[in-house]
């Protein structure tokens, strides 16, 4: 297989957002009189789905009203990362723009669309991104959020990811996957890795 798309996950891959998103969440949960909201729940719902974090952050609440304060915390969340600015993982920004010299590039995620938006408008990523991809707007998984631009586009591509909820949807899709050793999913043992963004490009070109 010739290689000719790279796909990316955002959280854990391309930036770190647990600070932003923990001082978020429980401002609102403070809002609310809910309990505190802890780290290890914060990365532990890295990269899941809106009602599963929705679950996991206020389990004491009805469902609905759950994903109703869960809304409010991932907007004040965004809000805050537009005033503090990303916070990229290193060599990202000159990793995909060597990348896209032979590759197009590709974002796929378990967010909200204005999420996704915000990442591509501060990163100053957007020149170099040619799809977006939140699969909480499709109302779609991961895994067939994935599978089905890569159906509907023609594409032979990879995913890089952090999570075994990434290893999962890239299984989901029939695509190979990349773990990013750094980010918040630990414990995985794949074939295809990298400890550093700048590992990518060289990585790329032994998958087959």
């Amino acid at each position: 297989m010739k290689i000719d798309t790279i796909l990316f996950d955002l959280d854990g891959t391309l930036w770190e957002t647990s600070k932003s998103t923990y001082d978020s969440a429980n401002e609102i949960a403070k809002k609310y009189h809910l309990k505190e909201i802890s780290m290890a729940t914060v990365n532990r719902c890295m990269g899941l789905g809106f009602e599963d974090c929705a679950r996991n952050y206020i389990p004491d609440l009805d469902i609905e009203e759950a994903k109703k304060i869960m809304l409010e915390m991932f907007s004040h969340s965004v809000d805050v990362i537009a005033r503090n600015g990303p916070n990229l993982y290193p060599e990202v920004i000159e990793t995909i723009k060597k990348l896209k010299k032979d590759y197009k590039i590709g974002l796929v995620s378990n967010c909200a669309k204005f999420y996704m938006d915000t990442f591509v408008r501060l990163s100053g990523l957007e020149p170099w991104i040619d799809y977006q991809v939140p699969a909480v707007h499709l109302g779609v998984s991961k895994g067939q959020a994935i599978a089905d631009l890569v159906k509907e586009n023609n594409l032979n591509a990879i995913y890089v990811g952090d999570t075994a909820l990434d290893l999962k949807s890239c299984q989901e899709a029939g695509i190979p996957f990349i773990y990013a050793e750094y980010g918040f999913g630990k414990g995985l043992s794949e074939k295809y890795h990298i400890s550093e963004m700048k590992e990518l490009p060289k990585l790329i070109k032994t998958i087959k």
